[in-house]
């Protein structure tokens, strides 16, 4: 996810799943950076009902878009509120329950003049379309990455992994963020700071 270093400062962070509700709670109030989230498979319907009123941006929704210094940024939820490892785009414990991918399409379409789209989400596609029990489903991650082949977007964040991953899909850079808590052995926590300029982006990992 973005998060603070010292030079240059962030504007922002991007939180990527499994959040703990009431510890984000009592944080807010001191965080140094304004935090953008969204749910992952470990945010139960009791637990999102609790995020909601500490992150208005959501409303009744589990996805939704912030225009940022011209750039639009676009917050999925591939993550049911079940406990599934699977990602889904579209479920019955996802609001809406259908119509997540016309809502993502029409983002894309209505902000196609903007210079930089960002998508962020907890749960990645597979990056070759393969059956995954710890990824977007195999169609889904097809959808997905023929998505980006259609679409300009800048770069795209996920987490869920608790592994530091990295792809291009049709030249947009796909990262697989690590959690700065706990990570498979070996993994080290860490975030990505994201420096955006006219012409490119550019994620720096900063392990922790």
């Amino acid at each position: 996810s973005l998060a603070a270093t010292q030079t240059p400062r962030p504007d922002f962070a991007l939180l990527l799943g499994d959040l703990h509700a009431d510890p984000l709670a009592a944080f807010l109030p001191q965080s140094p950076l304004p935090l953008h989230v969204v749910f992952g498979n470990h945010e139960a319907v009791a637990a999102r009902q609790k995020l909601r009123p500490l992150f208005p941006e959501f409303g009744e929704r589990d996805c939704y878009a912030f225009t940022h210094q011209g750039c639009r940024f676009l917050a999925l939820c591939t993550a049911t509120a079940t406990g599934d490892h699977v990602g889904h785009f579209e479920s019955e414990f996802i609001k809406p329950g259908v119509g997540q991918l016309a809502w993502l399409e029409d983002e894309l379409r209505t902000s196609r003049a903007l210079p930089h789209r960002f998508i962020y989400a907890h749960i990645p596609p597979e990056p070759d379309n393969k059956p995954s029990g710890m990824h977007l489903g195999s169609l889904e991650s097809r959808y997905f990455h023929h998505l980006l082949a259609r679409q300009k977007v800048s770069a795209c964040f996920f987490g869920h992994l608790h592994q530091h991953r990295r792809y291009e899909a049709s030249g947009c850079p796909v990262l697989g963020v690590p959690s700065c808590n706990w990570n498979f052995p070996g993994e080290p926590a860490g975030f990505y700071h994201v420096r955006v300029f006219a012409d490119r982006v550019e994620p720096v990992f900063v392990p922790l």
